[in-house]
Order: structure tokens, then sequence, then C-alpha cells
């Protein structure tokens, strides 16, 4: 038995056009569905995976970019700096410049929370999806309703396994 099987029964099933832009990505997985031509379970189980783990490469590839840019970056800015220059050109590659400009960081969330509620902003704060839902799941594993606003469906989700 699952951690979800009690609270799952009852719940509508999750309707896609729900999703925020649901109609233009849904064209684009109609498109990529009509040139898989092999559907059966064995095959797609088999594309499914090996997609999964491309895009789980390009994450981790991604992400040690990321590092490496921001590396790159720091080091280009003390360069910057230690020369006295704000601007670089490289024939055949461009110019970088340095382009100072404010950076605001949240210091007191509580007080910046009261802040944007009483200057109009309260409903452009929202919560992480994954922390909005982990909060409905909880309460409805908890026998309580989910939190005013939330409507709770049920949607399937692919979990892969893979061999070792």
């Amino acid at each position: 038995m699952g951690k979800y099987d009690a609270i799952l029964k009852g719940l509508p099933k999750f309707p896609s056009e729900l999703s925020e832009g649901w109609a233009s990505r849904q064209r684009e997985i109609d498109e990529a569905k009509a040139k898989i031509t092999d559907r059966t379970p064995s095959t797609l189980l088999a594309l499914y995976a090996a997609l999964r783990s491309e895009v789980d490469r390009l994450e981790s590839e991604k992400k040690e970019m990321g590092i490496q840019l921001e590396a790159a970056s720091s080091l280009l800015l003390g360069a910057y700096e230690g020369e006295g220059i704000t601007s670089l050109r490289v024939a055949g590659i461009g110019s970088v410049r340095t382009e100072p400009g404010p950076y605001a960081h949240i210091t007191d969330k509580p007080k910046f929370h009261q802040w944007c509620l009483e200057n109009g902003f309260g409903l452009q704060m929202q919560l992480p999806w994954q922390t909005m839902n982990n909060v409905a799941k909880e309460r409805l594993l908890a026998n309580q309703e989910p939190p005013e606003g939330v409507t709770v469906y049920l949607k399937d989700k692919l979990v892969l396994t893979r061999d070792r």
C-alpha cells in the first residue's frame, strides 16, 4: 500500500488544460507523439528511459557549466578591477563590459511579506509549486482540507527505476 492510497480515492483526474501555456505545449507534444510510430509498452519504456537519461545528463552538464561560468565571471570581474577597466573587446569573440546596478536581497522575510501585502503585491506572491503541493498532500494525509484556493487532483506520473 502506497503512502497516498487512502487519499487518492475520489480525487478527480488532473485536466491537462489547467497547465500554464497548455495549448501551445499540447501542440508541441502532439507533434512529438505523431513521430513515435512504435507504441508498444516495452518500446515506449525504452524510449522514456533513454530520454530521461539524456535529460539527467544535460541537467548535470548544465549545472557544471553554470559553476564554471560563475568562476570565469568572478575571475573576469577581478581582472577588470585589477586592470582598472570596465570593457574589453577581443577580435573574433566580441566584447564584455561591466554594468553596475542595484541588486536586492531579502534580509527580513516577514517584514518584506507585510510590505508586499500593503503595497498591492499580494497576488503576485506565491509559494513554489513543490512546497504548495507538499503542504496540500500532508494536510490530506492528516485528514485536513487542502489550503483555501487549492484544488487537489489525481495525476499519474512515471517513476523510472534503472537496472544496476
